[in-house]
């Protein structure tokens, strides 16, 4: 049984230790991750610190890991000591890392994922949510930017000298587009669950957003060839990013390119339907909800929330989630075209890493993995998001494992496992272990970084020979799991 009762508890505990930090006026340093979920809680803590007349200072970042964390202690001169620091969405994997680092008494972590195995979640000095002992799926119900729009709630609640009204019904809608952002749409006819549901049922009866069951394209009241060829998800092979394609697929069905899908009778749809499923791989992908934006700030591009969230997405991974940041504020003008800009380049950047991945020069193979070798000019986190995709539209196999070698800032190897399927999941095989067993036998001595969501990433030898690293990488696999 979901207990929702002791999660507001928890938050509220976390907003008054927050509120008690705003008021020693001590600076308050924010680290978002860079996603559209990052994004928006930066914004939403950032905003009521300043509404509260508090001091921060806010820093976006890819992911942590041991290297990050040293340069970003440098910029304090050993003064970090006397500061307060915010993590958002950064992961809960990162705690054993950040309180080896931090004061945990100065050290806040608000993130909807699972605390590690075995993590003391009863040390009273830690502030940070264990949303597991709550039965809350936290992958699925709940987004860092609601964790923070009741953090808000609560510190605006008995605050007479902030619009009440205005900054909980922006932040309210946000907190859809974060949960969008973060793909936590994983209900019925692609519906969010839990607590974001609880959070769409409040803009629904306040009339800020309404869902609508349609065909999951974007931007349904303009021109239907911009609609289909502009759309990521569901991605489209040969028409998603091919506008030409788009044009003879339409007029080949006597389909007007430039009507909206909302104008289409109902035998054009079913005709559009039935064609559109020779492009998809899962054809339930193709119609589902949709969550339309009714605030009038929120036109064209940012009208549809999972647009939108694709939007702050593209600010993030191209290295602009100051400008999302903005978006985030109600900034619009010379910034939402800035951002629509990136969100092109965006979609633009996907069919080049789709081609990448579809290389076979490109993959190293073994019985049990697959791994794809990044490159230097190659921005990680647009490759990492292809290479999902490319599993979902069985470019990849989703029975093997799938992991990377991508380069850092300094142009070392990095290696990271993205996906582990079910097969070793249901085994509760321990991939930190194995991983730390190969690196032994290498004798390479780094950090492994680990989350719930099975993903690992750890330095490897630069002159190492990575085929001859997945082999040994390979046969503890297969010691662990004959075992087991």
């Amino acid at each position: 049984m979901v207990d929702y009762a002791v999660l507001f508890d928890t938050i509220n505990n976390l907003a008054n230790i927050l509120k008690n930090w705003i008021s020693s006026k001590t600076l308050i340093n924010i680290i978002a991750s860079n996603s559209a979920d990052g994004i928006i809680a930066s914004t939403i803590i950032s905003d009521i610190i300043f509404q509260l007349e508090g001091r921060f200072h806010l820093k976006f970042l890819d992911e942590i890991y041991e290297d990050w964390i040293n340069d970003y202690l440098k910029m304090f001169n050993k003064k970090f000591e006397q500061c307060y620091y915010v993590f958002l969405d950064c992961g809960n994997d990162s705690i054993h890392y950040l309180t080896k680092y931090f004061p945990k008494k100065r050290l806040m972590i608000l993130d909807h994922t699972n605390l590690p195995e075995n993590f003391d979640n009863n040390d009273s000095d830690l502030y940070c949510l264990d949303l597991e002992s709550l039965n809350i799926d936290g992958n699925k119900e709940i987004s860092t930017s609601a964790i923070c729009y009741y953090i808000l709630k609560e510190l605006v609640k008995n605050n007479r000298e902030i619009d009440k009204n205005l900054i909980l019904k922006d932040y309210l809608i946000l907190s859809i587009v974060g949960a969008l952002g973060d793909h936590q749409d994983t209900g019925k006819k692609h519906s969010l669950l839990g607590i974001n549901n609880l959070i769409f049922e409040e803009c629904k009866n306040n009339k800020y957003i309404i869902d609508e069951e349609n065909l999951r394209f974007f931007r349904r009241n303009g021109p239907i060839i911009e609609s289909i060829s502009e759309t990521i998800e569901p991605y489209l092979i040969n028409l998603t990013n091919n506008i030409d394609n788009v044009r003879k697929l339409l007029l080949k069905l006597g389909i007007p390119t430039k009507i909206s899908i909302d104008k289409l009778d109902k035998k054009m749809k079913t005709e559009l339907n039935s064609t559109l499923i020779e492009y998809i791989y899962d054809y339930k992908d193709l119609a589902g909800i949709n969550y339309i934006i009714q605030e009038d700030s929120y036109t064209g591009y940012l009208k549809d929330a999972r647009e939108f969230s694709i939007i702050l997405n593209s600010c993030g991974f191209l290295k602009h989630s100051d400008i999302g940041f903005e978006l985030c504020l109600g900034n619009r003008g010379s910034l939402l075209k800035n951002a629509i800009n990136l969100y092109k380049k965006f979609r633009e950047m996907i069919p080049i890493y789709l081609d990448w991945i579809s290389t076979p020069d490109n993959i190293l193979e073994t019985r049990y993995i697959q791994c794809i070798l990044g490159n230097k000019n190659f921005n990680n986190k647009i490759l990492e998001y292809t290479i999902l995709l490319g599993k979902k539209l069985h470019i990849l196999r989703d029975d093997k494992l799938i992991s990377e070698i991508v380069y850092d800032s300094k142009n070392e190897k990095i290696f990271k496992i993205i996906y582990i399927p079910d097969k070793f999941i249901n085994k509760n095989i321990n991939f930190y272990n194995i991983i730390k067993e190969t690196n032994n036998n290498f004798e390479i001595n780094s950090e492994i970084f680990y989350n719930q969501n099975e993903k690992y990433r750890c330095k490897i030898i630069d002159d190492l020979e990575i085929k001859s690293y997945l082999n040994k990488l390979n046969s503890f696999i297969d010691k662990h799991f004959i075992k087991e």
